[in-house]
């Protein structure tokens, strides 16, 4: 299983703005994604499908902690086709139900071993989140802690509001569409 740390905050668009401004000025290429995420009802941890536009998809399997902050975060991804995604997609639901899909709109840069998420929430707002990946050996947590405590000062976060979950947690237990 991969891991990263990872970090969710709310913030503004004129926060959103200013990290666009910083990554532009060390010349990180910024990318715009329009994201879908179904999340199914599973037992434990948490199981979404995500559509990137209508050209890509993948399944991701996750276990973090639900604490504001930094959180240790495991995970699987598996990449789709759109169209094995949509059938995979009625099965899962089919299986567990579907919990929550959460649509939104992603500028993603990516500094080092971190990606930095600006993501437009439709219901919720303006959030950032910083996943730093980490590597193998027995430094590896040390290391991207590191890594995520200088983008996190870099990026002047320790001023945002963090947020424990995620966004399937924040929109509620109903489906919305």
């Amino acid at each position: 299983m991969a891991q990263n740390l990872e970090l969710k905050a709310a913030c503004t668009v004129a926060d959103h703005d200013r990290i666009v401004a910083l990554l532009a000025e060390r010349e990180t290429e910024i990318v715009e994604l329009n994201q879908v995420d179904r999340y199914y009802a599973v037992p434990n941890g948490r199981l979404k499908m995500r559509w990137i536009g209508a050209e890509e998809a993948e399944l991701i399997r996750y276990h973090r902690p639900d604490a504001a902050g930094v959180r240790l975060s495991t995970y699987h991804r598996l990449p789709l086709n759109p169209a094995q995604a949509d059938i995979l997609d009625a099965m899962l639901a089919e299986l567990f139900g579907e919990k929550v899909t959460v649509r939104k709109i992603r500028k993603l840069g990516i500094l080092g071993h971190t990606r930095i998420h600006l993501d437009a929430v439709d219901g919720l707002g303006e959030f950032v989140e910083l996943e730093t990946v980490l590597g193998d050996g027995p430094d590896a947590e040390n290391v991207g802690r590191a890594e995520y405590e200088n983008m996190v000062q870099l990026l002047g976060l320790n001023c945002l509001e963090p947020i424990a979950g995620s966004y399937s947690d924040l929109l509620g237990e109903g489906t919305h569409t």
